[in-house]
């Protein structure tokens, strides 16, 4: 499923040149959002706003990273995502108005890992389900 979707967007430039240019603006905001002062009850506030967060980050960092093995790529998306969460809570540290929280590192890690299982199952089930022809090589050498 992730291999139609990038061969998809490899044909048509200007959506990958977009989806390309997506993961490090959606890296940025969230980097913005965790170093502002906090918003009573806003938008940077609480757990739902990490798992939406780093779900979208660990998404768009796979299909940036995948170089040909989809499920590799949401390993790597996973890692890349709850990492960066890691770092953003160790700045957060040092910030007088921000402080460091374990649990947000957790909860980073989590949404992370929730996106990289669901997209690693849907890779790996495509992988079974293979083509519908029965072309192995056809299906898998197409461009």
């Amino acid at each position: 499923m992730l291999t139609e979707i990038i061969h998809y967007l490899k044909r048509n430039v200007t959506i990958y040149a977009a989806c390309s240019c997506f993961l490090p603006v959606w890296a940025a905001a969230i980097l913005i959002l965790s170093v502002v002062p906090p918003m009573p009850g806003g938008m940077n506030a609480g757990p739902a706003a990490h798992v939406c967060a780093y779900f979208i980050l660990s998404l768009a960092a796979a299909l940036r990273l995948h170089a040909g093995r989809a499920r590799a790529a949401f390993l790597k998306g996973f890692l890349a995502a709850g990492s960066y969460g890691a770092l953003i809570e160790i700045i957060q540290g040092v910030i007088p108005y921000r402080c460091f929280e374990a649990s947000d590192v957790g909860i980073n890690f989590g949404a992370a890992l929730l996106a990289g299982a669901i997209g690693g199952a849907a890779a790996r089930n495509v992988r079974k389900q293979g083509p519908a022809s029965g072309d192995a090589r056809r299906w898998r050498n197409r461009s």
